[in-house]
């Protein structure tokens, strides 16, 4: 990512668009700002807001950098006349004398605009929909081996479903009869 683009500009657009205005912000988690250079137009946007204005572009990107101290930096370097060259490459932006290191400073490159998320970080991915399950009837352990097992039954008493080592392989729980089934080896372990 390489542009040039007219510092006074930029320290405007981003006093607009940043969100860390605050100093609890400032102090804690900082928003990035997200900065898109494509078809000699900058972009710079957070979650609230955005601006886009002319600049010279040379190789695209989009860069998300933390506000604040992107922000504090600019500030303090100081050029002669109003253009400032951005290069950003695989460890670190460079701006005037600045060499500002990508890795220890959270920031993230994006070298084509077409794959880089709105914001940063983008947010988790949406979780799988599981199927709603029903609470147990019971839990049971069997006293010589300690094995828990569930059974699940409708309100008539008819099995729904089984698991757990003791009812996996021998017995069918279909054919379960409770007034025989229960016997020195069956203990309850909790019931609902």
């Amino acid at each position: 990512m390489f542009f040039v683009v007219d510092k006074p500009r930029l320290q405007r657009i981003i006093a607009i668009v940043r969100e860390d205005r605050t100093p609890d912000i400032q102090a804690g988690d900082i928003p990035y700002l997200r900065i898109e250079a494509f078809d000699d137009k900058l972009t710079v946007s957070s979650k609230e807001a955005s601006a886009t204005f002319p600049c010279t572009v040379y190789e695209t990107g989009v860069l998300f950098i933390k506000t604040t101290n992107f922000r504090r930096v600019l500030k303090a370097t100081k050029i002669e006349g109003d253009f400032l060259s951005f290069q950003v490459t695989e460890k670190e932006l460079i701006f005037a004398d600045v060499r500002y290191p990508i890795e220890g400073l959270n920031i993230v490159l994006y070298p084509n605009p077409d794959t880089a998320p709105d914001h940063w970080p983008p947010p988790p991915p949406e979780a799988e929909q599981l199927p709603k399950v029903e609470k147990l009837k019971g839990l049971y352990r069997h006293k010589t081996t300690g094995h828990i097992f569930a059974i699940e039954t409708d309100d008539t008493g008819k099995v729904l479903s089984t698991s757990g080592p003791l009812l996996v392989k021998d017995l069918n729980p279909e054919e379960l009869d409770y007034d025989n089934y229960w016997d020195e080896d069956i203990n309850i372990v909790r019931s609902t």
